[in-house]
């Protein structure tokens, strides 16, 4: 399902801005690699950058920004959309997780648990 709002549609998958980091790399031609050098990051970071297990810093950002040409604040977008929609997801299933108890305990609905 997708939220549209105005002119710009909003996705309700996570996509950790590794996905448009590696974009615009590969766009300007560099590698994996050669963006981490020119980051000035270690490897190991990048990739968590870009798998979505280490969040994009205002520092990353602005490295980013430096770089690859996009805006810190772009980054910085994406990273606080991620991370809202992961937390959205993870609240869902705690929701149906407690609906599903509660239907299987109908103690709990007599005892006006669980709605």
């Amino acid at each position: 399902m997708a939220i549209r709002l105005d002119e710009q549609t909003l996705s309700d998958l996570p996509i950790p801005p590794g996905e448009v980091i590696m974009e615009e790399a590969a766009a300007l031609g560099l590698t994996r690699g050669e963006l981490a050098v020119a980051l000035g990051l270690p490897a190991q970071t990048l990739d968590e950058v870009i798998c979505g297990d280490q969040a994009v810093t205002e520092e990353t950002a602005a490295r980013l920004e430096r770089v690859l040409g996009v805006g810190a604040h772009v980054w910085l977008g994406l990273e606080s959309s991620y991370r809202m929609t992961l937390d959205k997801k993870r609240q869902g299933k705690r929701k149906e997780a407690s609906r599903v108890g509660v239907r299987r305990h109908p103690e709990a609905r007599e005892a006006g648990v669980g709605g």
